[in-house]
């Protein structure tokens, strides 16, 4: 219960939690479909990628 203001279970709970969960989602689809870069950002010319440990 948030303050006794609605249950922790109801139709305001669930219609509050709509937007964090289509973030979630989309956030996951995402990168899912673009892909991770494991080499990271392009190093200026001559100068190697610096690797962390």
């Amino acid at each position: 219960m948030l303050f006794g203001v609605y249950e922790q279970v109801s139709t305001a709970g669930s219609l509050a939690a709509l937007p964090v969960f289509a973030w979630e989602v989309t956030l996951a689809v995402r990168l899912l479909a673009k892909g991770f870069d494991p080499v990271g950002p392009a190093a200026p010319a001559g100068r190697p990628v610096p690797v962390a440990a």
